[in-house]
């Protein structure tokens, strides 16, 4: 993905991702998890007609867990 971004971007463009780590305080990983696998879709299908794009969110989060390992694999493929 990386490699893509850096090819598509213009010289000095920007790139922007929604990070949605999961938080490093515990007590607020429940909370944020029922937020994103539960109130954002219901949210999304109310004003959207659609909670499936947002119910990808939550398990995005837990599969992806934090950005600084991307972040890290980003900044090698575009500084090479």
């Amino acid at each position: 993905m990386a490699k893509e971004v850096n090819r598509i971007l213009k010289i000095n463009g920007q790139f922007a991702f929604v990070e949605i780590s999961k938080p490093k305080n515990k007590l607020l990983i429940i909370p944020y998890m029922f937020y994103l696998k539960f109130l954002i879709p219901l949210i999304g299908k109310v004003f959207m007609g659609n909670s499936m794009d947002y119910r990808m969110l939550g398990i995005y989060c837990e599969k992806f867990v934090d950005c600084e390992k991307f972040k890290i694999y980003l900044e090698k493929e575009v500084y090479k």
